[in-house]
This record gives structure tokens, sequence and C-alpha cells, in this order.
């Protein structure tokens, strides 16, 4: 884009040999000149940018939630490195992209209610965040989420989810979800799957959450736990009242319980995980 605008400047000073007066032609170039690097200055790359959550090609917003509100169906929102204190609601197939889990923190614990994030609506992304402080509600009667999850299809991957009851649950017949690369701690629970079939966990880090790093019970089936490492939980996963899961491959380090299958749990495919 560049390099775009420096040609158009040169082809218009290159026009303006023809004109005779020098003063003229010398005081339109300059103007010229100063325009176009205007316009190069909002070309530049958004590095500097903060606070502020962009839908490509359409608007600049203070919060993501005014984002959401304002894109489309299948629009991608570009949130920029900074503290975010909201919750949201994803109630459009929305790819909701941070700057990175070390930058970009979206942090409840200035909120009176509600998940730090639902989703409503297939087909959603949610990328590169830190999502964290509900713990305050814990041992009330509203059970905060980092993550809820309410629908299909969705990718929630590079996220950093601590310090709430549940870092990411996922509800009833919300089916092939796909949870990658996050990092998962102290939390009551890390992951729960309810009655939830066909959703994909794996190179997630779960560690140091009080209860289970993942519990799967009451009659979610199909779902596989792979390549993931469990560390510190009391429970690195429970299965329970479920069948067909697989957990494999998985690494499970210094659990005080490693895999547990209780209250009619059967026919799941537990094999080559490590444990140390």
């Amino acid at each position: 884009m560049k390099n775009k605008f420096l040609r158009h400047f040169s082809l218009i000073c290159l026009c303006l040999k023809e004109e005779n007066n020098m003063k003229e032609k010398i005081t339109l170039c300059i103007m010229l000149l100063i325009f176009f690097s205007m316009l190069l200055a909002g070309c530049m790359d958004n590095s500097s940018l903060s606070n502020c959550a962009v839908i490509e090609g359409k608007g600049t917003y203070l919060k993501i939630q005014d984002a959401i509100d304002a894109a489309s169906e299948g629009d991608t929102i570009h949130v920029y490195m900074g503290t975010y204190y909201e919750s949201i609601i994803l109630n459009k197939s929305i790819h909701l992209i941070g700057d990175g889990k070390d930058k970009t923190i979206i942090d409840y614990h200035k909120n009176d209610s509600g998940n730090i994030i639902a989703i409503n609506k297939d087909q959603c992304t949610i990328k590169g965040f830190t999502i964290t402080n509900s713990m305050k509600k814990f041992g009330s009667t509203q059970f905060i989420r980092g993550i809820e999850i309410d629908s299909a299809n969705n990718l929630i991957s590079d996220n950093s989810i601590s310090n709430t009851i549940f870092g990411i649950q996922i509800l009833p017949y919300s089916r092939n979800n796909t949870i990658s690369g996050n990092m998962i701690f102290n939390n009551q629970d890390g992951i729960e799957i309810w009655q939830s079939s066909y959703n994909k966990l794996s190179s997630n880090n779960i560690s140091l959450n009080s209860q289970f790093g993942v519990v799967i019970f009451e009659e979610a089936e199909y779902n596989v736990i792979s390549s993931n490492t469990f560390s510190n939980n009391d429970e690195a996963v429970r299965l329970k009242d479920v069948q067909y899961n697989t957990i494999r491959r998985n690494v499970l380090i210094n659990n005080t319980k490693d895999i547990i299958q209780c209250c009619g749990a059967k026919n799941n495919n537990i094999y080559e995980n490590t444990y140390e």
C-alpha cells in the first residue's frame, strides 16, 4: 500500500512538468506530499493500538460487546492489547481474535453477574485471550464460567483461563467443539462436559485445578481427550456415568488422582497415557 501511494505521488508530480508556474508547481507538490503522508499514516500497521476492538473493514469500538453487537454473521473482530472489564455474549457466528493471551485480558472482577464469555451461536472462535477472575462467586448459587458453550462447532484456542468456578463448561447437546492449545489453571474445574458429545480437547495445559482437570458426566459420549498435560490437579480426569469417550496420549504429572471412572462409567477407551 505504501509503495502504491508513492507511485501515484510520483506520477502526479511528473504530470506537473507541463506547468509553467514553478511556484504553483512546488506548492501543489508539497500539498500532495502532505496529503499522501496522512493517508500512509492510516495504512501503517496497528501494532500501537490498545483497548479497542476492530471489526475488519467496518469500525472500531472501545468495548468488545459493542463490536459484537455491531458485527454481522461471520465477521472477524480483532481485539487489541489491553484489559477489558466485561462479560461477553456471542449470539452471532463471530471470530473473536485477541492480540495474544499475554496481552489481551478479559477481567471479570468488576462485574456482578453472568459468565465471562457465553457462546450461544454455532461456529464461533475465541483465540488469544486471558480470561480470568470470577472466582469471587465460589460457593454462591451463581456458578460463573470462564467460557460457557451452549452451541456447536466452536473453536477455543490459545487462551489462558484462570480463577473461575468452571474454566470452560460445555452445556448439554453442544457438539463438535474443539478446545486446543489453552492454559487452564487455578479453577475449581478446568473443563466440564455435561451431556454433550463429539467434543475434542487436545494440546491443553490443565493444572492446579482444585477439583477436576476435566470432568465428563451424565451421558456425554464420544468425546476425545488427547495429547493434553494434566499437572497438580486434585483429579486429572473424572468420567461419571458416561461411555464411549476416549482418553489417550495425555501426560499426567503429580495429580492427587489421575483418571477416575465412577458411577456407572463404562466402555471408555483409556490408553497410551503417560504417568509421571
